[in-house]
């Protein structure tokens, strides 16, 4: 079964407010406070600020929506580990900052929930994110045991879990108003460019096989380096599928990929989602699976989504004194 979860930035951070938020009546940042995190990264101080926090600001004064923002950004920079804070921190917009924030954490959440882990230990799962090319820890999310995958767009996070031999990858896009200069040479298959229409919803067809291709990059976990155009998903579905049940998402046709410059995405599959208005959302599989869409309210809970083996809980979580450290460290700048 794969996972899945569609959310907002902002339920997801009102999930860790709930999860381990903070319970005063307030929070400021010290502008004085020059407090490293504990992996000799930047200072906890410009992570916030890179998070829309800044630095002096009274963070949470009374009620009202600014302060459960604050209070969601707090507590979800407690439940990510430092290679996500610092990946935060880099973001030049505050909007770009809280939702990678809450993609990250969404990531955690749901893997706790698969694993029948606490949603309190979401900080201490363990997810490489090591690119292949260079090494560097901006590459695609992995836990042992799981295939993961995220995505994020606008206002909203889309986040899958399954089995690691699954493979699974998402995408969810924005529909935007008007498409790129050569958007079809670029992104569609000499198919694609024939069948697609091409007056009212050309764009929302379109974007529609953007999120697809990107999905099947994503579960092969080479991103865009294949040519889109020579990517072709069949408009046939899949008869492998498992039909869902009641309690699943839909009765989803998942489509296999037929034509392509790479080999490492023969053998997968696609489906759309439902999406938000204004969006389009797909998943891609090596081993189509049905799909359980969990509420985003249930992360907050202590009950696994799906029966754990001690094999993935074993492997999902670890201890992690440096998280304590630093964890300490924002809250000594926040108290």
């Amino acid at each position: 079964m794969i996972t899945l979860l569609s959310a907002t930035v902002d339920e997801i951070l009102a999930v860790c407010t709930t999860v381990g938020g903070p319970s005063d009546g307030g929070a400021v940042v010290d502008p004085g406070a020059q407090t490293a995190d504990a992996h000799g990264g930047p200072a906890v101080q410009g992570e916030l600020a890179s998070a829309g926090l800044r630095t002096g600001d009274v963070l949470a004064v009374g009620t009202g929506p600014d302060r459960g923002r604050a209070h969601g950004l707090e507590a979800a920079l407690g439940l990510v580990d430092d290679v996500d804070r610092a990946a935060v921190a880099a973001k030049q917009r505050p909007s770009d900052a809280r939702r990678t924030l809450a993609g990250r954490a969404a990531l955690r959440l749901l893997v706790a929930a698969r694993v029948g882990a606490p949603a309190t230990s979401a900080a201490d799962i363990v997810v490489d994110r090591t690119c292949l090319t260079c090494g560097e820890q901006h590459g695609r999310p992995r836990v042992d045991g799981l295939s993961v995958s995220t995505s994020s767009a606008g206002d909203r996070v889309l986040v899958a879990v399954a089995d690691a031999k699954v493979e699974v990858g998402v995408d969810v896009e924005l529909v935007p108003d008007v498409l790129f200069e050569g958007f079809d040479d670029f992104a569609l298959h000499p198919a694609e460019r024939r069948s697609l229409p091409q007056g009212p919803g050309m764009i929302l067809g379109r974007i529609g096989s953007w999120v697809e291709k990107e999905a099947v990059l994503k579960a092969a976990g080479i991103g865009l380096t294949t040519p889109l155009e020579d990517l072709l998903v069949s408009a046939a579905p899949d008869d492998r599928v498992v039909p869902s049940s009641v309690e699943m998402i839909g009765a989803w046709e998942w489509r296999p990929v037929v034509q392509t410059a790479s080999r490492q995405l023969l053998g997968l599959s696609v489906t759309a989602l439902p999406s938000p208005e204004g969006y389009r959302c797909a998943i891609a599989a090596r081993e189509p699976r049905r799909i359980r869409s969990v509420p985003v309210g249930s992360l907050a809970g202590e009950h696994p989504t799906a029966p754990p083996s001690s094999t993935q809980r074993a492997a999902a979580l670890a201890s992690s004194s440096r998280m304590a450290a630093a964890v300490a460290a924002f809250r000594g700048l926040t108290s």
